[in-house]
């Protein structure tokens, strides 16, 4: 099998892993090969400049096309209003330059909807023209053929990402590394001691003449300035009394270094906390 045109597949496309690409057998006079992502066709024609066509078809349905030839002198990038004509019928695609120069082969590739794929398998030729002048006339004899192995070798590439996507996602629940931290990142630490935050000092008298006793679940957000804001019961002691008096003092008292992100910036952060409540002895 004839190597595919390295323009088109490194310059374009990139080569598929030498591990995984099978060799795809000519048709039609067409060669075939894949890449990591697409298959392409490729035909080599006698006459000026040895022409060489590439169709290329992505896994995401896109058609690309590229043509080069050792005597045009196209500049890389440059765009170039062309139409192709397939048995008379006239398509029109983004058309840009290929090449530069130190390249031998230089030409044009275009992209075009699928519904190009249609007319090219039928066609028995393409005329490319750039405005009224014509640029070449390339025969699709065997065109057919060709597309049926490219729709082959397309449904292998398929299969091997999506093989790749299945054993990818057995072990995404696993960190890389799962004895690392972010990098850079920082959690916020207290400032003293939290333990004197709460203290049966701060036990309201309304729940001392109930006899309420119980446990305050309370959670807070750590402001980037360190301060506790927004304090929350989360689970309720039974007396809304000792459950106000914990977020009260908490939020009056509680002092932190605020948490870092990656890049050493103060991010807010939370915290959450039990305060047991048990009545002074008499």
């Amino acid at each position: 099998m004839r190597m595919m045109p390295t323009i088109a597949l490194e310059g374009l496309l990139g080569v598929a892993g030498a591990a995984e690409a099978r060799t795809w057998p000519s048709a039609g006079g067409w060669d075939i090969g894949e890449t990591d992502d697409s298959c392409g066709m490729m035909m080599r024609y006698e006459g000026k400049g040895a022409t060489e066509l590439t169709l290329f078809r992505r896994l995401d349905g896109s058609v690309e096309m590229m043509v080069t030839n050792s005597g045009w002198s196209t500049v890389k990038g440059e765009a170039y209003k062309l139409s192709y004509h397939l048995n008379g019928t006239a398509f029109s695609g983004e058309s840009f330059g290929i090449g530069d120069k130190y390249d031998v082969r230089k030409g044009f590739g275009a992209s075009f909807k699928a519904d190009f794929l249609l007319d090219f398998r039928k066609s028995t030729y393409l005329h490319i023209y750039r405005d009224e002048t014509l640029v070449d006339q390339l025969s699709l004899a065997g065109s057919a053929a060709g597309l049926a192995v490219l729709e082959r070798c397309l449904a292998h590439v398929r299969g091997l990402r999506l093989a790749e996507q299945r054993e990818k996602q057995r072990w995404e629940h696993i960190p890389d590394d799962p004895f690392s931290g972010p990098k850079g990142s920082k959690a916020s630490s207290a400032k003293g001691d939290p333990a004197r935050w709460i203290t049966n000092d701060d036990y309201p008298v309304a729940a001392i003449r109930a006899r309420a006793e119980g446990v305050s679940s309370i959670a807070w957000t750590i402001d980037v300035d360190g301060r506790a804001i927004d304090c929350k019961v989360v689970r309720s002691s039974g007396n809304a009394d000792l459950d106000a008096a914990a977020c009260a003092a908490l939020t009056r008292r509680a002092r932190y270094s605020p948490a870092l992100d990656e890049a050493g910036d103060p991010v807010r952060s939370t915290g959450q906390r039990d305060v047991g409540w048990k009545l002074p002895e008499d």
